[in-house]
Formats: C-alpha cells, sequence, structure tokens
C-alpha cells in the first residue's frame, strides 16, 4: 500500500515537474499580447494636455490651462 502511494505522488511530482514551465510559458505568453504600449494607453497618456482651440476637455486640462494663462500673465506684467 506504501509502495503505491509512493509511486502515485512520485508521479504527480514528476508530472508537475515537467509540465508547470510549459505551462508558465504559455500563461506568460499570452500576457505579453496585453502589454500597455501595444494596447494604446501610453499613446493616450502622451497626447498633449491642452486643446488650442475650444474649451478644456476635463477639469485637469482646464487647471493646467489656467495655470499656462496665469504664467503667462503675470510674466508679461513683471517685465520692465
Amino acid at each position: 500500500m506504501f509502495a503505491v502511494l509512493f509511486l502515485s505522488s512520485l508521479a504527480a511530482l514528476l508530472f508537475v515537474y515537467v509540465c508547470l514551465p510549459a505551462i508558465w510559458v504559455v500563461i506568460m505568453a499570452g500576457d505579453d499580447a496585453l502589454d500597455a504600449h501595444e494596447a494604446g494607453y501610453m499613446l493616450v497618456s502622451s497626447r498633449n494636455p491642452f486643446r488650442e482651440s475650444g474649451p478644456p476637455a476635463n477639469m485637469a486640462k482646464l487647471i493646467l490651462l489656467r495655470q499656462k494663462v496665469w504664467t503667462l500673465t503675470f510674466n508679461a506684467a513683471n517685465r520692465p
């Protein structure tokens, strides 16, 4: 009885050690296809934060635009 238990445990461990690296490679290869750069997220995040014509698209862009306008106005007012 012990011999059967030992041999089946040994066979299970051998199966895991042989097959697990191949399974891990398949899982990791599937994960690489959804890279953020390939999915286009990097393209979206690298866009210009301002729209030169028309109102800003969201509050963060509005704040950045106001800071830009305020900085230009402040620098122009303090010039000799």
